[in-house]
Order: structure tokens, then C-alpha cells, then sequence
């Protein structure tokens, strides 16, 4: 009889073990999902920064070229005026 108390006694505390082992890594897997879904939020802030910092200086880029093309045009005329 003693025996038996015996293996279930063990049987009790390995579930046990068991049990907090799957409690701490339900936690764990809770902790890092979070941390995972709150840096996929920053990394799609940063590329809305990315995105937005790249379409202005596209416009500074286009901005910047029409000036030039304007400079270029106008010193054209220029020298065909002084010939």
C-alpha cells in the first residue's frame, strides 16, 4: 500500500512540475507575442516616417529640378539675346 502512495505522491508532484512548467512558458509565449506585436506597430510607424520623409524629398527633388530647368531656359534666352 505504501507503495502506491508512493507513485502517486510522485505522480502528483510531476504533474504539478508540469503544470507550472506550462503556466511559465504560456506566460513567456504571452510576454514575447507582445513585444512582437509592439515593434511590427513601431516598424510600421518608422515606415510611415520612411515613406513620408522619401515623398518629401521627392517633391524638394522636383522642386529643385523645375528651378533649375527655369535658370537653364532663362539663361538660353539670355545668351541668344546678347548674340
Amino acid at each position: 500500500m505504501s507503495n502506491n502512495v508512493d507513485d502517486i505522491n510522485i505522480l502528483k508532484r510531476a504533474l504539478e512540475r508540469e503544470r507550472k512548467a506550462r503556466k511559465e512558458a504560456e506566460r513567456i509565449l504571452e510576454e514575447k507575442s507582445m513585444e512582437l506585436y509592439n515593434a511590427n506597430l513601431k516598424l510600421k510607424s518608422l515606415n510611415v516616417d520612411l515613406e513620408e520623409g522619401i515623398q518629401s524629398t521627392k517633391l524638394e527633388l522636383i522642386e529643385t529640378e523645375t528651378r533649375f530647368n527655369d535658370l537653364v531656359y532663362t539663361a538660353s534666352d539670355l545668351s541668344l539675346i546678347h548674340i
